[in-house]
């Protein structure tokens, strides 16, 4: 304090609440935030492996081409719903075929230099909510569907994966790594609602509406959205 013509003056400290601020500043920029939604990615019905090497899907078939001749056929058939949507590269010789109910790894071979589509493996069956198993053997449990994300450069197959009620999670599959990496809500909630922003990054949402950055092989959480009903 100071007298000034007969006044007196009090002065504020800014000395004690620059500190405090920083501190408060520290923590806050730390935290992820989740990016806006960007547009779906999808695969088509064909794939260009080379410049006359052509891998397409053909109603419930999946048919390689070589110098627009027929050379290699392998059934993706779903067991009802109607047929596969999308084909997509995960490597020179890994294709993951997208369906509505089951999709496919399917392996390109080459022997004695002749291509053809080799193993052909279906992805694990996630569904949307815990259901019994006669639901789930007669097809009256909804079905998960695996999705393309341009990000990770990998299919995801995200829901209950058929064992205990709180058994949610997300499966990776990559052209590096065709085994996969399981992910789980830390939340223990559904995953679903994936999609990639416009800047690279893929996030996911889970049914108590937290969301996610999501990596090959963790989550990070970046936000809240209102839950899902």
């Amino acid at each position: 304090m100071k007298i000034v013509n007969g006044y007196l003056i009090k002065f504020k400290v800014a000395t004690v609440v620059v500190p405090f601020c920083i501190a408060l500043a520290v923590p806050l920029a730390a935290v992820a935030r989740c990016p806006g939604m960007g547009a779906e990615q999808k695969g088509s019905l064909s794939v260009a492996v080379s410049e006359n090497v052509t891998v397409h899907l053909k109603d419930e078939v999946l048919v390689l081409e070589v110098n627009g001749v027929e050379t290699s056929i392998t059934s993706v058939k779903q067991e009802d719903n109607g047929p596969p949507t999308n084909v997509v590269a995960l490597s020179g010789n890994l294709f993951a075929v997208l369906g509505p109910q089951t999709s496919y790894l399917v392996r390109l071979t080459s022997d004695s230099g002749r291509l053809a589509l080799g193993s052909r493996d279906k992805l694990p069956t996630r569904y949307d909510i815990p259901c019994g198993l006669w639901a789930q053997t007669f097809g009256a449990c909804p079905v998960a569907q695996a999705t393309f994300s341009k990000a990770l450069h990998g299919i995801v197959v995200s829901g209950w994966s058929g064992g205990s009620p709180e058994d949610f999670g997300a499966i990776v599959f990559s052209g590096e790594n065709a085994g996969a990496h399981t992910l789980k809500s830390p939340d223990g909630a559904p995953l679903g609602y994936l999609w990639d922003d416009n800047a690279g990054h893929a996030v996911v949402r889970t049914q108590s509406g937290k969301g996610y950055l999501l990596s090959a092989s963790t989550l990070v959480q970046c936000g809240n959205y209102p839950p899902l009903e």
